[in-house]
């Protein structure tokens, strides 16, 4: 039993050293069509999921549905949506400083995954991972992966077992970087296309 009360103190001390470091924190609207048909109970979750693991990179998030809203748009659809979509792809995301920038998630993959390791992870809570670690990418820039945390390029089970303890959170390095980035200064980064994969890094320049 102490043992178990001295590792959630350790976590709440983690995440309040996080909170302590954002002496900024940026409100990012995002716009989430829900393409795929993900039951409410499910998508309300995943999206509580996806904000409490960007209050790790002082971010905020403001889900819209609405369209006309100036967000950052985030769909999810039933499957990959081309045939260039390489295996095991959970999602991507396209930065475009001339139109919208946008992410994707590929439900079918997410879910599958899910099933596979569903005793470590919920699907709501692996579905938000998959949306924090898009929207990393489109705040972040494509090339920006992580040796740990959610920004990592492959979700094998000792992620998918922090991400069931809700500990799969952006870096330190990832905060400076964000603070520090274009986008942390309000403005829009290089166009850039990322394939983020369960299996293999996949990301070249647009």
């Amino acid at each position: 039993m102490s043992s178990k009360i001295l590792l959630i103190f350790l976590f709440g001390l983690s995440l309040r050293a996080g909170a302590e470091e954002c002496s900024l924190v940026h409100t990012v609207p995002i716009r989430l069509v829900n393409e795929a048909a993900v039951p409410p109970r499910i998508l309300t979750a995943a999206q509580r999921e996806a904000a409490y693991i960007l209050k790790s990179l002082c971010v905020d998030l403001e889900w819209h549905s609405e369209l006309g809203t100036d967000a950052i748009e985030m769909r999810i659809t039933p499957a990959p949506i081309g045939p260039d979509i390489p295996q095991g792809a959970l999602g991507i995301t396209f930065l475009d400083p001339t139109s919208t920038n946008r992410g994707t998630v590929f439900f079918s993959r997410v879910r599958a995954l899910g099933r596979t390791y569903g005793r470590l992870v919920t699907l709501p809570g692996l579905l938000g991972c998959v949306l924090a670690h898009e929207i990393g990418h489109l705040l972040l820039g494509s090339r920006t992966h992580s040796r740990e945390g959610i920004m990592i390029p492959n979700f094998e089970r000792a992620e998918l077992l922090k991400a069931g303890q809700r500990g799969l959170l952006f870096t330190r390095e990832n905060r400076e970087m964000f603070l520090n980035s274009q986008v942390g200064r309000g403005s829009i980064p290089m166009p850039t296309y990322c394939s983020a994969q369960n299996n293999k890094e996949h990301c070249r320049k647009s």
